[in-house]
């Protein structure tokens, strides 16, 4: 009975794998160049609970999962908190959970976000520029996308084409 428990895992386990190979392997010992930080101070802005922090231009946009808003922006240079946005919520203009990662433009002299909400299945533009002045969060588009299944994400190509990644 061992002997054929061990024969069933070795057969099991010796599957031909694929190898792929990209050109010419070199190793490196040394880089040519080195940089010195220095000291590095840790930053004065409370991050607890963050599930990401990105950069969109000037600002920093830390998201969480949970709370009255899912981001709260500061300034790069500042570290200021310059406002919360993306009420958590059910009502007109909120949101019912953390959207996908927001893709940062400037549109028009205004810092802008893309942002998919797959729980209402919308895509949506938030004006940050505005956004920070009115202390709230300033869409200045949403289009209701009906899509049969569930999507990871979508990206606005133009004014009326969508690219989808279906799960």
């Amino acid at each position: 009975v061992a002997f054929l428990c061990a024969s069933v895992a070795l057969a099991g386990c010796s599957g031909k794998g694929e190898t792929y190979h990209c050109g010419d392997v070199e190793r490196i010992d040394a880089f040519p160049h080195e940089y010195n930080l220095g000291e590095t101070k840790p930053l004065d802005i409370d991050l607890t609970g963050a599930v990401n922090v990105f950069a969109a231009d000037s600002l920093m946009v830390s998201e969480y999962l949970s709370g009255p808003y899912f981001w709260k922006v500061y300034s790069l240079q500042t570290r200021k908190w310059l406002g919360s946005m993306l009420r958590s919520g059910h009502g007109k203009g909120e949101v019912v959970q953390l959207p996908s990662d927001g893709c940062p433009m400037i549109q028009g002299g205004q810092l802008m976000c893309d942002l998919w909400m797959a729980e209402s299945q919308t895509w949506g533009r938030v004006n940050l520029t505005k956004s920070i002045a009115n202390r709230s969060t300033v869409w200045e588009d949403n289009v209701k996308i009906p899509l049969d299944g569930t999507f990871l994400d979508v990206f606005r190509l133009d004014d009326s084409s969508f690219f989808s990644v279906r799960l």
